[in-house]
């Protein structure tokens, strides 16, 4: 089954997206859209690190884990700023040795 990455980006931002304007008019910072962004991605869409297979290559695919909703931490973080840069939202992923971190400056 092929997976058309843009198409299901575009798709996930259009329901965070969905989401923050149905605020009722309520001016929404950043910083709650990020929250939202979580939300729908590890919440609502079960998005999550694929821990019986971490070593799988497949963890490392956009495709794959847009498809599974399983990855590597550093795959997600991916995910997560592609969908947020959908939003006009910048966030920067930050070396960190051994690990990834997601940075957000309001």
């Amino acid at each position: 089954m092929e997976v058309d990455v843009t198409k299901q980006l575009d798709q996930i931002a259009d329901k965070c997206r969905s989401i923050i304007t149905s605020s009722s008019g309520i001016i929404i910072r950043d910083k709650e859209k990020l929250l939202v962004i979580s939300e729908v991605l590890f919440g609502e869409m079960g998005f999550t690190r694929n821990e019986e297979d971490y070593f799988n290559y497949k963890n490392s695919l956009l495709n794959c884990v847009l498809q599974s909703k399983k990855g590597l931490p550093i795959t997600l973080a991916i995910l997560f700023t592609c969908v947020a840069r959908r939003l006009n939202i910048v966030v920067d992923m930050i070396d960190f040795p051994g690990y990834v971190v997601l940075g957000f400056f309001d």
